[in-house]
């Protein structure tokens, strides 16, 4: 009980030594919270004598991610987001045809090496186009055998979490070597475009609209939640809960945020902020060293071959479609991870102008991701 009650502590408490540490050291400050918090959280799960509870660590990361999303949408001008939407939605169909293609030609180059490898390629397919949900999904539509979902799926855990670190980080300033930085239609770039304070800037005073987008947002939640259980069990459909929640979080933080006075709490983003930071540093927490070790080699290359492929067939789209740095960021993360990671790579990226296109990219995959996953695994078996 007391170490769970100190892993907690740890997990929420952490974010607010990575903010004081990013205002007061410039290296820290350009590392950025985000970054120090996943760090932070691979670090604790590293310590030696340290038995962490990854149920604890996963739940937390499950729970503050859905509070966010309304929290960080609230002060969004949605109507001047529709002047940049067009980008975004070409460099996600671009995310698209670099999976559909590097998940085919996986099948033909490194097929031989596994069985059911067209079950795989259907489910790289899935999971690089909306993340984990369309993985499962696919895996129950195709009969994927126990033992083979799961060496995939821990494959794909270990290759998420080194490009998730990789975006986290450098990703910027390396896509930045051959694609056009971010512009606001104003002509703003990326890093002036954060028009809320920080969140050392609060004071006791922003607490009551803090606690009015807090109690909004836990609405928002059952509202999404509701609706999700309620359209399951009068349809039957498997796999459809997560999809659901993220859309209903987005629509109904989108139409309270076209209430001027919603949009007008001050806090909601760096309290939105704040609760990605401890998904950062839970999500960190999860990392398992052993996990290297026990999964099976032809698995992880398979996994590689199509995932780091599709990325960097993206990004060359990109560059041939003249897509900016940012916006490619966000939905190749909308792409590979699925909406719940947007916020922090937006938060990472200081660009909160594209949190509602990765959220919507990402709802877009949810939708496209299974069938067409389904689709090329029954071409491909024949």
């Amino acid at each position: 009980m007391y170490a769970a009650a100190a892993q907690i502590i740890f997990l929420i408490g952490f974010p607010l030594i990575a903010i004081f540490l990013a205002g007061r050291s410039k290296i820290f400050n350009v590392i950025g919270p985000v970054v120090l918090c996943y760090v932070g959280g691979v670090l604790l799960a590293l310590t030696p004598g340290v038995a962490l509870d990854i149920k604890l660590s996963e739940t937390l990361s499950e729970a503050v991610v859905p509070l966010a999303i309304p929290l960080l949408l609230f002060s969004m001008d949605f109507m001047s987001w529709l002047r940049f939407a067009r980008g975004a939605v070409i460099s996600f169909a671009l995310a698209l045809v670099s999976v559909l293609i590097m998940s085919i030609l996986g099948y033909y180059v490194l097929g031989h090496t596994v069985e059911n490898a067209p079950q795989i390629s259907g489910m790289l397919i899935g999971v690089y186009t909306g993340g984990t949900p369309n993985m499962a999904a696919l895996g129950n539509m195709l009969d994927v055998p126990n033992d083979t979902y799961l060496l995939m799926q821990t494959s794909d855990v270990l290759l998420g979490g080194i490009y998730l670190l990789f975006l986290l980080s450098i990703a910027r300033r390396f896509v930045l070597l051959f694609l056009k930085p971010f512009q606001h239609p104003d002509g703003d770039d990326a890093d002036h475009v954060l028009d809320s304070a920080d969140l050392v800037g609060l004071s006791r005073s922003d607490a009551p609209p803090i606690l009015k987008g807090f109690g909004l947002s836990a609405l928002i939640v059952v509202l999404s939640a509701g609706v999700a259980i309620g359209f399951g069990a009068l349809t039957g459909a498997k796999g459809s809960f997560v999809p659901l929640v993220m859309l209903g979080l987005t629509g109904f933080a989108i139409l309270a945020s076209l209430n001027p006075g919603v949009r007008a709490l001050r806090g909601t983003y760096e309290s939105g902020e704040y609760l990605i930071l401890i998904f950062c540093v839970a999500m960190g927490s999860m990392v398992d060293p052993t996990s290297l070790f026990t999964t099976g080699t032809q698995f992880l290359v398979y996994c590689g071959f199509v995932m780091l492929g599709a990325i960097a067939l993206h990004m060359f789209f990109g560059w041939i479609f003249r897509v900016d740095a940012d916006t490619l960021l966000v939905t190749s993360t909308a792409a590979i991870y699925g909406p719940p990671f947007v916020p922090a790579i937006c938060d990472s990226l200081k660009n909160r102008h594209l949190l509602i296109s990765g959220l919507t990219t990402g709802l877009v995959g949810y939708a496209v991701g299974t069938p067409l996953g389904w689709a090329v695994a029954q071409f491909l078996g024949g």
